[in-house]
């Protein structure tokens, strides 16, 4: 019996401690990183910088103030430690895999606020609004915490990058067919390789065997 409660215990105290921990959770990095940006014509740049996961900006990190890199028109790529960012319409998105097609992820986060109980006695979560969310406030968004009511809800999003255009991979089954010539045959070999294409080990896998074919 002794035992039993025992195993009960360690298995609530296992669910808690899975429980996000939402310190630094809209920022990419715990901390800023040292960070190389590489212009459209070649100049280079060293700053400090994190990602703000929810406003999708860039933050430079003065010492004194942190501050969003607004520039993002005159960026051609951006490292930050060993993450590398493509700037594409004012979204920066991680490379993944780098290619004649590129797998991109959008890392970007929801700020949730509890909602007021409901008449069953439930509370129920409901989206922060541009109007009342504390992290478009100018003093607050920089802040490397946010305050322990609010939750954050993950939206990252993969995408193929071909051709200067986004395809978003939701659903391959629709992705390959942007990529006409190699439709059947990413469509084979997604089937020998039982590949749905909903983890990232398959999107790899899917995107390095498409680069291979247009490399031939």
């Amino acid at each position: 019996m002794k035992i039993c409660i025992l195993l009960c215990l360690v298995g609530i105290t296992t669910l808690m401690t899975a429980q996000v921990d939402l310190d630094n959770e809209h920022f990419r990095f715990e901390e800023p990183q040292d960070a190389r940006v590489i212009l459209n014509n070649g100049t280079e740049t060293d700053l400090q910088l994190n990602y703000n996961l929810i406003t999708e900006e860039m933050v430079i990190d003065l010492g004194h103030s942190k501050v969003p890199y607004n520039n993002t028109a005159d960026i051609s790529k951006l490292v930050i430690a060993d993450v590398t960012y493509l700037p594409i319409e004012k979204v920066f998105y991680e490379v993944i895999i780098n290619g004649k097609v590129n797998l991109l992820l959008r890392r970007k986060r929801k700020l949730l606020l509890p909602g007021e109980e409901t008449g069953y006695g439930k509370t129920s979560a409901t989206a922060v609004s541009s109007t009342q969310n504390p992290v478009y406030n100018p003093d607050y968004v920089y802040l490397e915490k946010l305050p322990s009511s609010y939750n954050i809800e993950v939206e990252d999003a993969y995408f193929w990058f071909f051709e200067n255009e986004l395809i978003p991979l939701k659903s391959p089954k629709k992705a390959i067919k942007k990529i006409p010539d190699m439709s059947d045959d990413l469509k084979d070999f997604m089937k020998s390789n039982n590949i749905r294409g909903y983890s990232e080990s398959e999107l790899i896998s899917l995107t390095e065997f498409c680069n291979e074919q247009l490399n031939q």
